[in-house]
């Protein structure tokens, strides 16, 4: 699985390196905790995208349950934190 941020290099653009950090953290803490909460493992962050699999090193669920429960979540943070 890859999130990442939609139009980031047009935003960081307009963005002073604190405004950036902040914006970075506001989407990496949560998402990753997300990622944790539903048995992901995380391979690795690059830029404004994190990238995680399901199913190893440990299998709790039928991956794709975890991954689905993921997607749910994730979905439900993103339209309740970038909301305009």
């Amino acid at each position: 699985m890859f999130s990442d941020i939609r139009s980031f290099t047009t935003i960081s653009e307009g963005l002073d390196a604190t405004q950036l950090k902040k914006l970075l953290n506001d989407f990496f803490t949560p998402i990753t905790g997300i990622i944790f909460d539903h048995s992901g493992t995380i391979d690795k962050y690059v830029g404004d995208m994190v990238m995680a699999f399901w199913g190893a090193p440990t299998r709790f669920w039928p991956p794709w349950k975890c991954w689905t429960r993921w997607r749910h979540s994730s979905l439900n943070f993103v339209s309740r934190a970038f909301r305009k």
